[in-house]
């Protein structure tokens, strides 16, 4: 799209809608294009409902959700500094793409949002391998605020850190 080449966003934003008003079912790239243009306005309010269509749309057609998308969504919330958003959205990367930096930002989150108690958990995890092993292979998950318990993502049974 021209108007996306040029950064020209508000004239992409008005596109993308009058092509959305002549179609029934807009599909999840227009959603997600929406979305970009408003977040680079900086109008992020505006840019998650569009991101989070994007991420419905997807999932209901048993498509893959791209790391991207949850980024654009991280972002948004962080700027709104909506951090109890930012910590479901950094566990949701954590669920569908697990590696090391996800952690880390999550406890970053939790101590941004003043949760100092809960900002060591996802490290803890990561550093001790209570729950890991053959018996009980946990490679990650989210855990619950407030608790030691987290959900495994890449197991058949939760279990519980020590």
């Amino acid at each position: 799209m021209l108007y996306f080449a040029t950064e020209d966003w508000r004239s992409a934003i008005e596109m993308i809608n009058r092509w959305s008003s002549l179609t029934s079912a807009p599909t999840s790239q227009v959603y997600e294009l929406l979305a970009e243009a408003h977040y680079q306005l900086k109008e992020y309010r505006k840019a998650i409902p569009p991101i989070r269509k994007t991420i419905e749309l997807k999932r209901a057609k048993g498509q893959p959700v791209d790391e991207r998308s949850y980024l654009l969504l991280r972002s948004a919330y962080r700027a709104l500094r909506e951090y109890d958003q930012v910590a479901a959205v950094r566990e949701e990367l954590i669920r569908h793409f697990p590696g090391d930096k996800y952690w880390i930002q999550l406890a970053g989150t939790y101590g941004e949002a003043g949760e100092g108690r809960e900002q060591l958990s996802p490290i803890l995890f990561k550093a001790e391998t209570t729950c890991a092993g053959p018996e009980n292979p946990c490679v990650g998950g989210s855990i619950l605020p407030g608790t030691t318990n987290f959900e495994c993502t890449h197991q058949f049974r939760p279990c519980v850190l020590a």
